[in-house]
């Protein structure tokens, strides 16, 4: 039986003040409504059942939907700050339900419920909730402290000091933790007294780091020093090489640590003792060569040679190196003059000398074209980078990615420009100009100091390629139509045409300045568009003889109907007496300068018609001048 009036009205008001309560549950409120229905319908109370009998029908289906999420949290531990406030909330609305029923002396059975000491409950997810925050707080400090042990990550001593206070603070974290028994199977040091200890030692190690530091500042400074006025003394190579191996001791001591390596001038100490040890050479088979440079004899003149192989030798092992070579401290630097000069000196004919010196010069000639070869190629090389594409290969790719592959080309002035044209999405590459000009080929050399503007589409711009899908092969006038209604500036152009059946087709889209053929399409809004499109053809339907004889203005008509719009006409003014050619009767008439076609020949719309009409020279006839 469904309750009365009364009773219903008491139920919804009951059902509405849980209803507007912020405290209560999406879910909760779906039960309450089902618990209502089943009210008015008689399924739980007949009509004389009190206000109180309604109230604890709500009640009881409140606590078993509060008992059902109670559980989920339960099992959704460790929990957050919101669902402990969350869990906190439904407690006490249980123990609302709950003291409610009993005092009003409705049964609860314990048995019915998963929680059925919902304060209790609470307790548990209290102590699970504070003893997981504490065991995260303790983590987190840990990894903070870890972090000052870490070799790659450079700290002052003075810095490092900050790591004992945290060591106290996380040794009272992990006396807590003990105490409520956290599991401490994630934290790496659950001895505070290990780690207080590895602290020390790591302190004394950041000593040893920074004493190993400045002994090689110390010395890397000599050696820069000695590389100053290395040639004022004989003795500061051997130095320089004496400094650079201690130097290179402390650098590898370092590189076993796993140290980050000091910063010092001198980065390859091995290479520096090379390089000293060849100027050395240098300048001693410098002075061999100067003694030999005006021989006296063939022999002398065979062992200058010699020598000045080895020095070529060793110019040419600089040079493999980087090095510069010590020009300003030689006197003999230039070996192709030195053999010149000792060659020319050492002939006795006069012809042979004129051919030594003739020989000379052409060979210093070759030289020096060859160097200039060679340099103006290394200048060039150096000036110039090759293209990591073509220009075609960009198009549509993020153009930040475009830039950094210019960058990492070796490009420095490019310049990037948001433009409103092209149809790629926002943010995509559409064009790439070098010099204004945007189509080159991959590794084309372009200086690095050109300047390469990098234009990208602009934002806010539309997809329309589901709009232009079959553009081919649909009606130019539904797709004008559409790209009209959707604000586009739609423009378009006629090609001529003899088949009807291009009619109202598309020849080609010009969308927004590409010619576009198929794929994605982003355009701004508002962009042109131009559609150009097949002129109508006509199929003219007869052939010349059924229109000789009729009436011009007939004729006329029925071409116009037809859709032709280029007719024009010419008058014979031969008529005396009009009995064997009618007046206005058509003589002739010729399609684009054609008398001869049939009847399914198809022609454009504007094809040029010119009809000759039999006419009397003193009449005046309609559409004929």
């Amino acid at each position: 039986m469904a309750l009365n009036g009364g009773c219903v009205y008491h139920a919804i008001n009951e059902l509405n003040s849980y209803m507007v309560r912020d405290d209560v549950e999406d879910i909760e409120k779906k039960v309450l409504v089902r618990a209502f229905s089943d009210l008015v319908g008689g399924n739980v109370l007949d009509n004389d059942k009190s206000d109180l009998e309604i109230d604890a029908a709500y009640r009881y289906a409140s606590s078993k939907c509060i008992d059902s999420r109670l559980k989920d949290l339960g099992l959704s531990q460790p929990l957050n700050s919101e669902q402990l406030n969350q869990a906190i909330k439904l407690v006490q609305r249980q123990n609302d339900n709950f003291d409610f029923l009993r005092s009003n002396e409705f049964p609860v059975r314990i048995t019915d419920y998963s929680i059925n000491d919902p304060s209790n409950f609470l307790q548990k997810l209290q102590n699970n909730y504070d003893n997981n925050k504490l065991l995260v707080d303790t983590l987190d400090l840990e990894k903070r402290i870890l972090r000052f042990f870490d070799k790659n990550n450079y700290i002052t001593q003075e810095e490092y000091l900050s790591v004992f206070p945290l060591i106290d603070d996380y040794s009272d974290l992990l006396n807590k933790c003990k105490k409520n028994g956290v599991d401490l199977s994630k934290i790496q040091y659950s001895d505070s007294y290990k780690l207080l200890k590895d602290a020390h030692a790591y302190k004394t190690t950041l000593a040893e780091r920074d004493e190993l530091y400045n002994r090689a500042w110390s010395i890397d400074k000599e050696i820069t020093l000695l590389e100053n006025t290395w040639f004022e003394n004989e003795q500061n190579p051997r130095l320089i090489k004496q400094k650079c191996d201690e130097l290179a001791s402390i650098i590898g001591t370092c590189r076993n640590r796993q140290f980050i390596l000091p910063r010092v001038n001198c980065q390859d100490p091995n290479d520096c003792v090379a390089k000293y040890k060849a100027y050395i050479d240098i300048l001693k088979m410098d002075g061999h060569i100067q003694a030999l440079s005006d021989p006296r004899n063939r022999n002398e003149l065979e062992k200058l040679k010699r020598l000045c192989a080895i020095q070529e030798k060793n110019y040419a092992l600089c040079k493999s190196k980087n090095w510069d070579i010590p020009f300003d401290h030689m006197k003999a630097s230039n070996i192709a003059e030195v053999v010149g000069r000792a060659e020319n000196s050492a002939r006795l004919e006069k012809e042979a000398k004129m051919k030594k010196i003739k020989s000379f010069f052409m060979k210093l000639g070759l030289i020096a074209f060859l160097f200039f070869i060679v340099i103006t190629y290394a200048q060039f090389m150096l000036s110039h980078s090759k293209m990591p594409f073509s220009s075609g290969d960009v198009v549509g790719e993020k153009y930040k990615n475009v830039v950094n592959e210019l960058e990492d080309a070796g490009f420095s002035n490019i310049v990037t420009k948001e433009v409103d044209s092209g149809i790629v999405n926002e943010g995509r590459t559409v064009a790439v100009l070098i010099d204004g000009n945007d189509v080159f080929q991959e590794d084309k050399y372009v200086a690095k100091e050109e300047k390469i503007v990098v234009q990208y589409a602009s934002e806010d711009r539309i997809e329309i390629s589901d709009m232009l899908n079959d553009w081919d092969s649909v009606d130019y006038r539904y797709l004008i139509q559409e790209l009209a209604m959707s604000g586009f500036n739609v423009k378009t152009e006629e090609v001529a045409s003899t088949d009807s059946e291009n009619n109202y087709k598309v020849v080609s889209l010009n969308v927004n300045g590409v010619d576009y053929t198929s794929g994605r399409c982003y355009v701004p809004e508002g962009c042109k568009i131009t559609v150009n499109i097949y002129g109508l053809a006509i199929r003219i339907g007869s052939d010349p003889d059924e229109f000789i004889g009729e009436d011009y203005e007939d004729v006329w008509e029925d071409l116009m109907d037809m859709g032709f719009e280029n007719i024009e006409f010419e008058r014979t003014d031969d008529l005396l007496i009009g009995f064997l050619e009618k007046d206005k009767s058509v003589e002739s008439i010729t399609i684009n300068g054609e008398s001869e076609f049939d009847e399914d020949d198809e022609y454009s719309y504007d094809a040029e018609i010119i009809i000759t009409v039999n006419t009397f020279e003193s009449n005046d006839y309609y559409g004929i001048d």
